[in-house]
């Protein structure tokens, strides 16, 4: 068998710089930089308002943007992770920070649905190029280092800072838009130029591959149907990761819905929506803690069952014959959710994937979740448009109970640990 060695490939002792810290871990460094900045996402407390009301799109339009960005990323996202195994993964993270900063003045333009969409493509390709790669690459990162067993933790803090960086811009970014609505845009073209600088700042680290795998791309379709094949607890935490991530993703845009069908001013819809990002993000810390003391089949189990009952829960007190504003504490749920079963997914697949497939696997993790939201969030935007967005949570709960609550049973009985 054929090994290639991509660049990078000295011991750590060679790899040392003058102030005793290795290429590698300036690489993780550097990884949590571009994530944080590339989650500076002060456009999205606003979004909904901005093209609904200022620009004069319906919801289920919006939300016909965000499944353009889904589609876009079942197309790419397997392809990309592929790309980031069997090319550099360095070179797949710039050219994703690049067509990131690219999709922010087309934001800005957007006055109709069809540039919108346009720009939520744009940025669709950008997130599959990053998606998956960035997790491989602080996987190859720390491995080059001897240091596996810290994945979990550095991918729990990044996954923090992922998500806190979206907290803090969101909780600006409301008040941006109440001073002038192009500051919101302003401030996003910066952050995402500073992403795109932080990645060409990183150093592609040590990755083996088989030559013929590099040099035919036919060899995508025969890396799944292994994977897929002989590793079917790898499918099953692929096939759950898919359903419980849709659900958190639609739970974020329901979110909006229904704190703009609250007249909610946007001077507090930025830290509403924050508080559950930053709340989210310290969560997401005790992953590493919560999955050793309970184990990664109660720690998923559990999340299921809680978002289940909060979106009942949230629909039933601001329904017709609710509390008015009483489930807004219990909306911020969602970003918890997604912030403990994020790191903990990613670790199950890393543990189960060809070290050689991982970014094609990781991606696979990532488009699961879009090939759910597409018809899901169709399905959400049509209960908001005809009813309202508390109808839609008492729906999301329901979906999240049977199709989550069923692929965990799966999960939890046929896979080992």
């Amino acid at each position: 068998m054929l090994i290639e060695m991509e660049e990078g490939e000295m011991n750590v002792a060679e790899n040392r710089r003058a102030d005793g810290t290795s290429r590698w871990t300036r690489n993780v460094t550097l990884l949590n930089g571009l994530t944080a900045t590339r989650n500076l996402l002060f456009i999205l407390p606003v979004f909904t308002l901005h093209f609904a009301d200022t620009v004069g799109l319906a919801f289920s339009d919006v939300i016909a943007s965000q499944a353009a960005f889904a589609a876009t990323m079942v197309v790419c996202e397997v392809p990309s992770g592929w790309l980031s195994d069997r090319w550099r993964r360095v070179a797949v993270l710039r050219i994703g920070s690049v067509l990131w900063l690219a999709a922010a003045p087309l934001f800005w333009l957007a006055s109709d649905l069809a540039t919108l969409v346009l720009a939520e493509v744009v940025m669709a390709v950008a997130a599959s190029l990053v998606s998956g790669t960035d997790s491989a690459f602080l996987h190859d990162s720390l491995e080059a280092e001897g240091q596996t067993h810290r994945f979990l933790a550095e991918e729990s803090r990044r996954h923090g800072i992922a998500m806190a960086s979206v907290g803090i811009s969101t909780g600006i970014g409301g008040a941006l838009y109440a001073l002038a609505p192009n500051l919101v845009f302003l401030f996003q073209a910066i952050a995402f130029a500073v992403a795109a600088g932080c990645s060409v700042l990183l150093v592609e680290p040590p990755k083996h591959f088989k030559e013929a795998e590099r040099r035919h791309p036919r060899a995508l379709l025969r890396v799944l149907h292994a994977e897929f094949r002989t590793k079917p607890d790898l499918v099953r935490v692929i096939i759950f990761a898919g359903f419980l991530s849709a659900a958190t993703l639609a739970g974020n845009w329901l979110q909006q819905a229904y704190l703009v069908a609250l007249t909610v001013p946007p001077t507090l819809l930025g830290p509403i929506v924050a508080a559950g990002f930053l709340i989210g993000a310290g969560v997401t810390q005790t992953a590493p803690a919560l999955e050793a003391r309970y184990g990664w089949r109660a720690l998923l189990g559990f999340l299921v069952l809680g978002m289940t009952v909060v979106c009942v829960t949230v629909g039933l007190l601001d329904g017709p014959a609710g509390i008015p504003l009483a489930g807004v504490p219990l909306t911020v749920a969602t970003a918890i959710v997604w912030g403990l079963s994020g790191p903990v997914l990613r670790d199950l697949v890393n543990q189960r994937a060809n070290p050689s497939h991982r970014a094609t696997m990781m991606s696979v993790l990532g488009l699961a979740p879009r090939l759910v939201f597409v018809p899901l969030g169709f399905c959400l935007g049509f209960v908001v448009d005809v009813s309202d967005a508390a109808t839609a949570y008492v729906w999301l709960g329901a979906f999240v109970l049977l199709a989550g609550g069923g692929t965990w049973f799966a999960l939890a009985q046929r896979d080992p640990d």
